[in-house]
């Protein structure tokens, strides 16, 4: 190569350098602000900073909701399994029960009313939630098994594990606002407004949400007393 030749491509070559180190540092500088339609995720912790597990998080209003996908609210060692079960509006929920005893599930919610009388094994027909708002469960038999069925007028909703966490993998076209909901939160359901959370450099949005302490465990009638979900069921048994 020529020394006017060589010259020439070693000019080129650090100019390349140069502009591709110029463009890296812009790149490198500059934050990152993914689009919140696509999707954002969430870490929820109680008052005193830990996290917030079956904390249901949901966007509204959702122009493009689909039909309802089928759910399970399974019966495992006496618990309701999941403990909190988020549902869109007219989800056919199974109630299995994965126990060697028997079971009898109700709820006297003003969302589903409905009762499964004592029984082992899978009911014949799922249960359809075709209101939305909270359901509370409860069994005849075994005074502390205590569950929820939140049903949520939106196919975008998630609820948070363990670690607090939890993503909405995109918000609907029409969605204003993202709500946070709690079965022992105080007050209202929290929320924020999808115009607050869009343009954020953050990967996870934290919130805070104060929720009354968890209820002790009881063993089945230890009390003399039934609880207040024992009383209406058994003043609507009676004659």
């Amino acid at each position: 190569m020529s020394d006017k030749r060589y010259k020439r491509f070693s000019w080129f070559a650090a100019f390349c350098r140069k502009g591709f180190f110029l463009v890296g540092c812009v790149l490198a500088g500059s934050p990152v602000f993914a689009d919140t339609r696509d999707g954002i995720s969430f870490a929820v912790t109680d008052q005193h900073g830990e996290p917030l597990a079956d904390v249901v998080v949901y966007a509204l209003p959702d122009d493009d909701m689909g039909p309802a996908a089928p759910a399970i609210m399974d019966q495992v060692n006496h618990a309701f399994v999941p403990h909190v079960l988020p549902v869109q509006r007219g989800a056919a929920v199974d109630f299995p029960n994965s126990d060697d005893v028997r079971h009898h599930v109700y709820s006297f919610s003003e969302a589903k009313s409905f009762e499964l009388p004592l029984y082992s094994g899978v009911p014949a027909e799922p249960v359809y939630f075709d209101k939305a708002g909270e359901v509370v469960l409860g069994c005849n038999i075994h005074d502390r098994m205590l569950g929820y069925i939140y049903v949520v007028d939106t196919s975008v909703f998630a609820h948070t594990g363990p670690d607090g966490r939890a993503r909405l993998d995109r918000l609907p076209t029409a969605a204003t606002t993202v709500y946070f909901w709690h079965p022992r939160a105080e007050g209202s359901t929290e929320t924020l407004g999808v115009s607050r959370l869009e343009g954020r450099d953050e990967s996870i949005v934290e919130l805070e949400m104060s929720v009354t302490p968890t209820p002790a465990a009881r063993h089945d009638h230890e009390s003399s007393e039934p609880d207040g979900l024992q009383q209406r069921f058994r003043r609507f048994r009676s004659p």
